[in-house]
């Protein structure tokens, strides 16, 4: 996974915002980003990949949809994965699943 500084094309007070938001919605343990802003490989049709790793106090499925909402105000496309961390830990290494992308170019944006 990558720091956070490696992030181009999104300036810190929209990224700040995001983690603000996604905090705010349900308790995370961990935020990523991911897919073509995590790699700099964004063009101007690009959405914002996020996976959220939630503490497991709720099922991911409802902290997902507090989530989504809580980014509405977002001006870029977005896609939204929730998971709990057995559910990442249990994917990460599969080679098709998007934890295996979230854990090798993945961003930390909290957590």
């Amino acid at each position: 996974m990558k720091p956070r500084t490696s992030v181009v094309g999104l300036n810190d007070a929209y990224l700040d915002r995001i983690v603000e938001s996604v905090t705010a919605a349900a308790p995370v343990e961990s935020i990523f980003l991911f897919g073509s802003y995590a790699r700099g490989e964004q063009t101007p049709e690009s959405d914002i990949d996020l996976y959220v790793i939630t503490d497991g106090s709720e099922r991911p499925l409802t902290a997902g949809g507090r989530i989504r909402r809580n980014l509405l105000w977002m001006s870029h496309p977005r896609d939204v994965i929730c998971s709990d961390r057995k559910g990442y830990e249990s994917r990460k290494d599969d080679l098709s699943a998007v934890e295996h992308s979230v854990s090798r170019e993945g961003v930390v944006l909290y957590g």
